[in-house]
């Protein structure tokens, strides 16, 4: 999952990435914006933005990958961790309750005072 945002990463910011093939560039840009997309899906806005978050430090953390065998095993591992996201954006919108803040008893009665 980590690694497999490298790629993107050289690709938009013009690093030399010798390694990686046209079709795993592709790739992973897909996979990157399909992670993104997925993540803005949670109800729950900590999830939300944890996995946004967490995409995007992925995505940059890992721009110097360019063993083809490295890259391969992250694409791998990247779509195993959007099938796993979408699982549980289907799980939070099970459970989610639709309450925020301002529905507490306390704002309540300060907001028709």
């Amino acid at each position: 999952f980590a690694q497999v945002f490298q790629l993107q990463a050289s690709r938009i910011s013009g690093d030399k990435c010798n390694m990686a093939t046209k079709e795993s560039r592709k790739a992973a840009l897909s996979l990157y914006k399909q992670l993104l997309r997925s993540s803005t899906q949670f109800v729950t806005y900590n999830y939300r933005a944890y996995s946004w978050r967490h995409t995007k430090y992925v995505f940059r953390h890992n721009r110097e990958i360019t063993s083809s065998e490295e890259i391969t095993a992250c694409l791998d591992k990247g779509q195993k961790e959007f099938q796993s996201l979408q699982k549980q954006v289907i799980v939070d919108r099970m459970y989610c309750t639709n309450n925020s803040i301002h529905r507490l008893p306390i704002f309540q009665s300060t907001a028709s005072a």
